[in-house]
């Protein structure tokens, strides 16, 4: 173990700026600073027939613990989503170091998952806490006397981090959606981009014709070369042709539960600050700009809510 360790090249390497850009080392470098300062982090959730104990006793300690809750799930969401994220660039660049290219293939996948899989819950979570964090807070400090519930962001938050494939004769809660569902989340205009990225990349991870033909090396219509070390070529293949796309991949699989983060240090309770995050301009992330203007909007008028 120990002289594997010696041997693997540090973490990010030089070589991820070829798919990524060349802000992407230093980028990367920080958010794996960012996950060493989220180990450990420990979640707690009460049972259902416990929360309706609660809330039969009473409402203002019901909000209370409903929305450290929900804060905690936010918490959970983004934390996980970030090492998820690491440690599938992780696999990248370890494919790149050792000039293999089924595990940049595995590594990108898995990133383009984690992105389309996290990016719904974590856009909603963000907004929907920068918009009310004034009532937040007040549920928080034991001052809100009446229901205030997010069913939409609690579903949501509770999809990401328990939803399963279906088991014949037994309830699933929350059903996994596809990974074509979860991509179709991903709108904009490089979402057919994409697609095609993903079907090239499945293509290969799985037993099929470009699975073995990227070993092939043509010499002509009808004769080809068997080429052991392809890998260099495939992953030059990939960097050229979604040149447009590859650095925005761990932008959206990473951005939102970053940006979730920073509006939990500006909510509530005082564990989920994310120190880390201090030091970072997020200004560049349009999600984060519109959170801002949210969390600021109520200083404008003295601190008091509409």
């Amino acid at each position: 173990m120990a002289q594997e360790a010696i041997g693997s090249p540090p973490f990010p390497s030089r070589l991820i700026e070829m798919l990524f850009g060349d802000r992407s080392q230093p980028w990367a470098l920080g958010i794996q600073e960012l996950g060493q300062e989220l180990d450990g982090y420990r979640y707690e959730f009460r049972g259902e027939q416990e929360f309706k104990r609660i809330m039969d006793d009473s409402i203002t300690e019901a909000m209370r613990v409903y929305w450290s809750e929900i804060l905690l799930r936010a918490h959970l969401a983004s934390s996980t989503s970030i090492l998820r994220g690491l440690g599938w660039l992780k696999v990248i660049d370890s494919g790149l170091n050792s000039r293999n290219f089924l595990c940049v293939a595995a590594g990108l996948r898995g990133l383009l998952e984690s992105a389309a899989d996290v990016f719904t819950p974590l856009a909603n979570a963000s907004k929907t806490l920068a918009t009310e964090h004034t009532r937040i807070a007040q549920a928080l400090r034991g001052g809100m006397s009446s229901l205030f519930l997010a069913q939409e962001l609690e579903d949501c938050l509770l999809h990401y981090s328990h939803a399963t494939k279906p088991v014949k004769g037994k309830e699933t809660p929350y059903v996994a959606k596809t990974a074509a569902e979860y991509l179709s989340d991903l709108k904009g205009e490089q979402q057919e981009e994409m697609r095609r990225l993903y079907s090239l990349l499945c293509s290969w991870c799985h037993p099929s014709a470009a699975s073995v033909w990227a070993w092939l090396l043509p010499e002509s219509e009808s004769a080809f070369r068997l080429q052991v070390e392809s890998n260099e070529r495939v992953i030059t293949h990939i960097a050229h042709e979604f040149k447009g796309l590859l650095p925005s991949i761990p932008m959206l699989a990473l951005n939102p539960a970053i940006v979730t983060l920073a509006v939990l240090g500006r909510v509530g309770l005082k564990d989920l600050h994310t120190r880390r995050l201090d030091t970072w301009n997020l200004d560049a992330i349009k999600l984060w700009t519109e959170c801002k203007a949210l969390l600021d909007r109520d200083l404008e008028f003295g601190g008091h809510t509409k």
